[in-house]
């Protein structure tokens, strides 16, 4: 019984082998196909960014609301 534990013991460390050395082999290929991906999120970004630059600068030549006094609001609620 005790071999037959031992043989086992063998199949399962073996088939992890396998599997380790196959994703060992394609782990690189993995890599390499993200780099593109990854490069095109980062130029996104930066064209994000720039447009929220020039949106922010749109903003600053805007007339700014004045705030509302309280009986305004509470004119503007009542609709009175």
């Amino acid at each position: 019984m005790n071999g037959a534990f031992a043989g086992m013991g063998m199949i399962v460390v073996i088939g992890f082998l396998v599997i380790l050395a196959i994703l060992w082999f394609l782990l690189p290929f993995a890599i390499f196909g993200t780099k593109d991906l990854i490069q095109q999120q980062i130029d996104l970004t930066k064209e994000t960014n720039a447009l929220l630059k020039k949106l922010n600068g749109m903003q600053d030549n805007t007339p700014q609301a004045q705030p509302c006094s309280h009986s305004e609001v509470s004119d503007i609620v009542t609709g009175g």
